[in-house]
């Protein structure tokens, strides 16, 4: 078997591209299609995260619920609850801000 690739490798002139095209490229595509199914994964798993502020309550629950699931071993059940009840800090913090950067500047003297 040896003898015939090396046999085959000197013989041919394309054994590069040959190797390229038959071998390297579908190692690499295969290769990437693994990676590409873990960055999908990860992107459906935590980009709930990006938007707390702008999503429902019941989209959190809902993604932090598929979350605690595939990590039942790190995560707490209330998950969702807290989520919920920090976003709603958070957004009363913001209106707090707001409201004290466009209070006027009393002056006296």
């Amino acid at each position: 078997m040896l003898m015939g690739l090396l046999n085959w490798r000197g013989s041919s002139p394309g054994f590069q591209e040959r190797f390229r095209v038959e071998i390297f490229i579908s190692i690499m595509d295969s290769a990437l299609q693994h990676r590409l199914n873990a960055y999908e994964t990860i992107y459906a798993n935590y980009s709930f995260l990006s938007n707390l502020h702008t999503s429902s309550s019941d989209d959190m629950t809902v993604a932090a619920e598929r979350l605690v699931r595939e990590y039942q071993e790190d995560l707490e059940e209330d998950l969702p609850v807290e989520l919920i009840q920090f976003v709603s800090f958070v957004k009363s913090e913001q209106v707090q801000q707001t409201l004290a950067s466009n209070e006027p500047e009393v002056k006296i003297g």
